[in-house]
């Protein structure tokens, strides 16, 4: 441990700009229903159609959302 260099353990540049990290969550709440609003989070408001197809365990699109998986 002693041959690892300063480098190794310098915080990235940038780091020493922060003052406070906040930490949100919910339980059973979505990443977009959360954050996707955010300056910078690229949430649902920009999804194509295809990308947001909810498909099955065999790959094909679900017409409906399906019971809950057990």
């Amino acid at each position: 441990m002693a041959s690892l260099s300063a480098a190794a353990h310098a915080a990235p540049p940038g780091y020493d700009k922060i003052d406070t990290v906040v930490v949100i969550f919910a339980e059973n709440r979505s990443f977009d229903n959360l954050y996707g609003g955010f300056p910078g989070a690229n949430g649902l408001a920009n999804v194509s159609p295809d990308q947001a197809r909810q498909l099955d365990r065999d790959g094909k699109p679900l017409s409906e959302l399906p019971p809950v998986w057990g």
